[in-house]
């Protein structure tokens, strides 16, 4: 098993914007705190997908993926979702992937 990686502070970034906003484009610097190489992190992590982009038919744009939501939450946007109380509170550290204890306590 792999050592979970802690998502620095521009992946995190990234990732918020990700769960807050249905696509993010890859092209789009504007001072968002994070940029293209960082969203490149999460592709990789398997935290964000890429999705064609709405306005610029020759780029990619990003999109959170269900284990994006997990890295946060320890939940999918489904889950989430389905949950008729309260939102779930972030974990502190975002890490992927999970690690044993945080997969058994969500």
């Amino acid at each position: 098993m792999t050592q979970p990686y802690a998502l620095n502070q521009y992946e995190r970034a990234a990732l918020l914007t990700l769960s807050q906003q249905e696509q993010v484009p890859a092209h789009d610097d504007g001072n968002r705190g994070f940029s293209k190489v960082h969203l490149d992190a999460l592709l990789r992590l398997a935290l964000a997908t890429k999705v064609p982009s709405r306005t610029d038919q020759r780029r990619d744009d990003f999109r959170i993926s269900d284990d994006g939501w997990r890295c946060i939450y320890g939940l999918t946007k489904a889950q989430i979702d389905s949950q008729s109380d309260r939102k779930p509170v972030p974990f502190r550290v975002w890490q992927w992937p999970l690690p044993a204890a945080l997969k058994k306590a969500a």
